[in-house]
This record gives C-alpha cells, structure tokens and sequence, in this order.
C-alpha cells in the first residue's frame, strides 16, 4: 500500500505459471524467459490441417442439414464452437459410470453412433471398460474415501441436512481452513470460480474503504474468473503484464516463482492475490500450495504474506466449492462480504462438502504422506518422458506433466489413441495454445499404482513414436526402473480413524438441533420421501464419490449428469410446446452461471440489429454484474427499469432510434412479496408499445424460478409448473 500515491495495487498471480524448473538443484526464481514460439511448420502440414478442419466442419453442416435442426448462435463466438470445437469432442465421447478416481469406469461410444449419441436413450450397447485416469484434477487422489471416512460422509448424508449446513459447521470449517493456511480469515464458495470472484471483490471494497484508487495487475495470461472478477469491479482500474513472458499459464503446469514475487512485494508494499486452484492439496509437504512448495526447499516464503489465497475444493479434497483466505488489512473486508453472502441468501457448499474439508485437514500425517508421494511419482513421470524426449514444458514435481504435440489434430489424435490403449488424458488447445503447438496434459495422482503409472509412460511415448512427435524416441521403460516402495506407517491410520471418530460424534451432536433428511422431512418433501432422496444420495456418493473433479475433460461427462438434464429438459410441456425440443444444463454454481448468461446476451446479435437487454432494478447482483461485465457497445443497450411503465417509457425513447432491434428480458417468476409475474401479460404489453414504430427480431427470455421451483405449482416444479395447471401448455 503506498502512501503517496495512495493507490491499492494488485498483483494478481496463479500459483501454476511459466518460470520453468531445469533440475531440482537448480530453481528458476524470477529469470526473465522468452515466450515459447511456435514451431515451423511447412506449406504441406498447413495445408493437411485446413482440410481436415474444414472436412469436420462441413460433417457437421450435414449432420445439421439431416436433423433440419438449424444452429442458432448465442453470440457469434458459438458459431466456432458450433462447427469446430464440439464436433472435435464428439470424435471420441466417453460417458464416465464410477467416480474420478485413478481408475474409472467409462463407457465409449463406437463411431457408428458418435456423432449422434445425443439422440441416444439407452447406452446399454456402448462396451464398458475400466481405464487409467489421467485427465481429471484429482490430485491427491483424495476422491477415495480413506480408512472409515466414508462412513462419516454416509452419517452425515443421513443425519444432517444437505443444505444449507448448520451454521456452527460452516464457522468451524473457516476457522480451522484459515488457521491451517496460515489465514486470519476464509469465506468459502459454491466453486473455485466463484472464490475469485468474491476475492477481488474483497480487494476492492478495501480499497473504497480506505479512499484509493484500486489497481488490478493481472498475469496476461490468468484464468478468466481472474479477469472477470476485476472487470466486475468497475472503479478499478486493470492492467495486464507479461510476466516471465508467460503464455501458457494454466495449461503448461509450471510454477509460480514466488520468491521472487515476495521480493518485489516487500519492496512496492502491493497486495498479493494467488490462486492456488491446481496447487491446494497438491504442492508442498502440507498441499499448502506453491508457496508452501518454495518454502520446502529453503526459501523464505511464509503463507502469511500472502494477503489473499483462493482455491477449489474440486481439484483438491474431490467435493464440490472453492475458499478464500485472507491476512492483513483484508481481513476484516473478507468477514463483511462473507456476512452479506449469508444476510442475502447466497448459495452455501453443501453439509457433506464442509464436513469432508474438516475431515482432511485434520489429518497432517496423511496429507504429508500423499503430497510425498504425489511429488514422486509427477517427477518420475516428467524425468523419464524427458529421457524419452518429450518437451516437458512443466516444472519437475508438478502434478500437471505437460507437453507439445503439435495441431488439435494430433492432440484429437493422440487422446483417441491413448484412450484405445486404455488411458484417459486431458489436452490444451486453442485459443488457450498456439495454434502449432496444442498440448496433452498429464494429471498424475497419488493414489495410482507404480505399475499404472509406468504403463502410463510407456503408453505416451508409444503414441507420440506412431504420431511422430518431434523428438521423441523410441524408448521402453521396465519395472526395475521403479523406486522402492515403503511400508504404510501405522501411526497415519491411527491420526486418520481417531479424527474421523471425533467428528462423527460432532455430526450426532448437531443433529440433534438440525435434524436432516433420515430424521425429518422437509417440505415439500415428507418424511418418507425425505428418507428415499437420502437412500439416494448415499448410493451416489458410494457410486461416484463427492465431486467430479474437474470432470469436463471427459466429453459427454457422467451418466448421471446426462440423465437429469434429459429429464429437465423434458420437465415442462410448455417450453416444447412453445420452442420444441428442448435442452438443459446443470452446473454447481448458480451465480456463476447467471453471470456467463448474462454476459454472453450482451454480446451483438447479428449486423444491424440493436441488442437490448431488459432488467429489474431488484434484478440479483448476479444479473447485473453479467450486464456490465464487458465493454460498452453501439449495438448492444441495457436499460435497467423499475415497473412495467418505466419500462415502457424507455423503449418508446427509442422509436426512429433504431430500425430493427432484439430484445433479451429477464424476469425473476416470484416478487418478493410472493406475487407471480404475469408472463403473458408483460410480453404483451412490450411488443405492443413498439410494433408501430420498431421492428422486433426476436424476444429471448429468462426466466429465473429460484423463488419458485420447490414452492409452487402441482408438483412443486416451479412457475411454468403452476401456470401449465391454469391455463395450458400453450399459455406463452
């Protein structure tokens, strides 16, 4: 914080960037490197790919013709993914039946069916098998359960609510989260995503309270819920830098040089935001992350210099939220925007995630004993595939090993092969690549056996020789190569059973105060019904753990996911009747969600047509962040209003205006004295105000039932539920 200036700068940094580890013994702290340039590649290879990219683009212009289901694009950046991206993942779906552990159970599409397995109602016919699993962000292998604690998660799923958790478990959780990462205060969140969010929110109500002008300093190259949480903040001011030259940040899995950062901060006095999202229970004898990481091997790099620490809890214990921690003066602007989530309703991680967080971190010897072992078996990974002559472009002891193989045609071509060979591997494509140099990415875990993960190196080198990956060789690693392997240490199960215990005697106490769902029912659920979702939930946790953990490398992703969205999508007649066939999507983070939404309806509609978005003033801060989030535009209007009337008003302003416009309305179904919005009535009004004097386009509207759904209509489904019993499913 500089007292002349006063100016709040930020220096946003993840804690997995690009200074590059040449050995153990010799760290790159802070050394400027260049920028990695793409690979030459002659006139006969460019050319080969642009067929092949426009051979997949056409295929899906006549799947497109053959369904006569025309593509119409959001904005005009689906149109890429549309005809491209999507197409790629649909080459080599897999349906995931088990949890992400280091070895899963998929089922693989043959391509018969590929490109059509949408329409697909039984998958019965697709073969299972189980394969190696390097493409999730499992790191510490930690989505099986240890020892007893799948029966403390199973006593909580019974005796304690879903959610919200009861409020002495969630100030727990923070209190011991912030004290074992070296914190004065945590908030958790929904997602990691959501965590950067509130974290730069945090940093900007600290500057508004101290009266300085709030800088963002932001990696060129961080992930996007980094930017997003700085444009959000629109009394901010945001740069980006190249540090290091980096341009590969979240895919390369290199280390951030975090003395060197450390330095710079006790010099300039800035805050320091990292993002430990791939390094939280997976870098550091604790899985403190980077810093922690830095710190074991000598540096001075203590946690409490870090002012503001986000992590997801997906990556790390294998649930489902994100954290924020802080020190410092931030400190207490933390606590306020944790009390204001609550006081406002915001989502809360669920009581099985909180209680899993708890139970983890509680284990120091069992931690310390996977990060030992994770950190084996990443170099052992990356130390041979570099003798093989992979370029391994991650730091040695990353659990990320990542490496070029040239155009999204070889990534596509290198995953279809591995998965063939019975191994499941992520890669990095454009734009997050340079267009030449796309990247397999390796997730190791430490929970996968020496003998998979030597077959996991001999397959990658296999594949890159048939693929011809420049300079790799052909090279066959044996079993003797191995390190030795040791005994488990009693005294971790002991430390792990005897903390478990303890906590499900804390679980029995609180649900004493807060029965859940094995005890009593809720409405609008009875007890017996309560009883059968509970039954149901612990079969799913036993089936597929308690998070995905980053399961979105696996095109088509579980198939339980695939069922409720078919069945969501089906839910209410009315939108089939009025839109035909319909498609859902779920997510674990509402806000977030309705963030992207909203910001994507932002963007231009089509040349010549003016985009105008229609939003309440009580409309949540979601909405209203996603409407202001990119950048003004001539084609593009948002007119906030605060009744009908006032909305009416605003749009005649724009008779002889504009000649042609589209417009995106948001509507939240119930008010919040419990009036029901008349739907039919609103539309109605609005197209009939302008028709003389402005020709509409199109109306795209959205819908937000989150006061509804579980409250209202016949079968508790939510508005268009209730307004389908009174006036038909062609009410719209």
């Amino acid at each position: 914080m500089s007292t002349k200036t006063k100016t709040n700068v930020i220096v946003s940094h993840e804690s997995i960037v690009r200074p590059r580890l040449m050995d153990e013994s010799k760290h790159v702290v802070g050394k400027q490197l260049q920028a990695p340039r793409e690979p030459p590649v002659d006139l006969e290879k460019k050319i080969n790919f642009f067929i092949w990219v426009l051979t997949i683009m056409l295929i899906q212009v006549w799947r497109d013709l053959k369904t006569r289901r025309w593509f119409k694009p959001l904005q005009r950046d689906d149109v890429a993914g549309h005809y491209f991206y999507v197409p790629i993942g649909r080459l080599n779906p897999r349906i995931l039946l088990s949890a992400p552990h280091d070895r899963v159970l998929v089922r693989t599409i043959p391509s018969s069916m590929t490109r059509d397995y949408e329409e697909l109602d039984d998958f019965s016919a697709c073969a299972e098998r189980e394969i190696v699993n390097a493409g999730s962000n499992n790191y510490g292998g930690f989505s099986r359960s240890e020892h007893n604690s799948a029966s403390l998660i199973e006593s909580t799923l019974r005796l304690l609510p879903f959610n919200p958790a009861p409020i002495e478990l969630s100030s727990r959780v923070h209190q011991e989260l912030a004290a074992y990462i070296g914190s004065k205060a945590c908030a958790t969140t929904t997602s990691g995503f959501s965590a950067n969010l509130l974290a730069f929110q945090t940093v900007a109500e600290t500057a508004k309270q101290l009266g300085r002008q709030c800088i963002f300093l932001l990696d060129a190259e961080s992930h996007a819920s980094m930017f997003t949480g700085a444009f959000i903040n629109k009394r901010a001011t945001t740069h980006r830098f190249k540090h290091n030259d980096i341009t590969d940040l979240d895919m390369a899995g290199h280390l951030s040089p975090g003395p060197a950062i450390l330095a710079l901060r006790r010099i300039y006095n800035f805050c320091l935001l990292i993002d430990e999202a791939h390094g939280f229970m997976a870098l550091g004898k604790g899985g403190r992350g980077s810093f922690e990481w830095w710190q074991d091997r000598g540096y001075d790099c203590p946690l409490e210099e870090i002012d503001i620490m986000t992590g997801t809890m997906s990556k790390s214990v294998s649930c489902i939220g994100g954290f924020v921690s802080a020190n410092g003066i931030y400190t207490a602007a933390l606590e306020r925007q944790r009390a204001l989530q609550h006081e406002n309703g915001a989502e809360t991680l669920s009581t099985v995630a909180l209680v899993r967080i708890l139970s983890l971190i509680n284990k120091p010897k069992f931690i310390q004993d996977r990060m030992t072992t994770l950190e084996r078996k990443a170099s052992f990974v990356a130390d041979c595939l570099a003798q093989a002559g992979c370029g391994i472009l991650s730091s040695r002891g990353s659990p990320v090993v990542c490496f070029p193989v040239g155009t999204i045609q070889q990534a596509s071509r290198f995953h279809e092969e591995a998965m063939q060979r019975g191994f499941a591997v992520a890669c990095g494509v454009p734009p997050a690549t340079p267009l030449w140099s796309c990247r397999v990415r390796v997730c190791i875990f430490a929970t996968t056996s020496w003998k998979d993960t030597l077959d996991l190196i001999n397959m990658i080198t296999k594949v890159s020789c048939k693929l011809q990956i420049k300079g790799v060789t052909s090279t066959v690693f044996t079993p003797d190569i191995l390190p030795k392997q040791h005994p488990d240490d009693p005294a971790i199960v002991e430390q792990s059973i005897k903390s478990d215990a303890s906590l499900c005697s804390y679980v029995e106490g609180l649900s004493k105060k807060y029965p859940g769902g094995d005890l009593e029912g809720r409405a609008p659920l009875s007890l017996p019904q309560s009883q059968e979702a509970v039954e149901a939930s612990v079969k799913a946790f036993y089936k597929y753990g308690l998070g995905p953990s980053s399961a979105r490398w696996f095109y088509g992703t579980f198939d339980v996911f695939i069922a409720l969205e078919r069945r969501l999508a089906n839910l209410y007649p009315s939108l089939e009747h009025h839109s035909g066939r319909c498609r859902a999507m779920i997510g674990t983070d509402a806000h977030t969600m309705m963030l992207s939404l909203l910001s994507a309806c932002t963007n231009p509609y089509a040349s010549g047509i003016m985009n105008i978005l229609l939003i309440p003033t009580t409309a949540p801060r979601a909405v209203q962040d996603g409407a202001n989030l990119n950048r003004p535009r001539s084609d593009t209007k948002i007119i906030y209003y605060e009744n009908l009337d006032n909305l009416v008003a605003e749009l005649r302003k724009l008779s002889g205006a504009v000649p042609k416009l589209y417009l995106t309305m948001y509507l939240q179904t119930t008010n919040d004295d419990g009036s029901i919005v008349d739907l039919p009535a609103t539309i109605q009004r609005i197209t009939s105000e302008i028709a003389d004097s402005i020709r509409l386009t199109g109306l795209r509207l959205i819908l937000d039932d989150s006061r509804g759904l579980g409250k209202i209509g016949p079968r508790h489904l939510g508005y268009l539920d209730l307004m389908e019993r009174e006036h038909g499913v062609s009410f719209l």
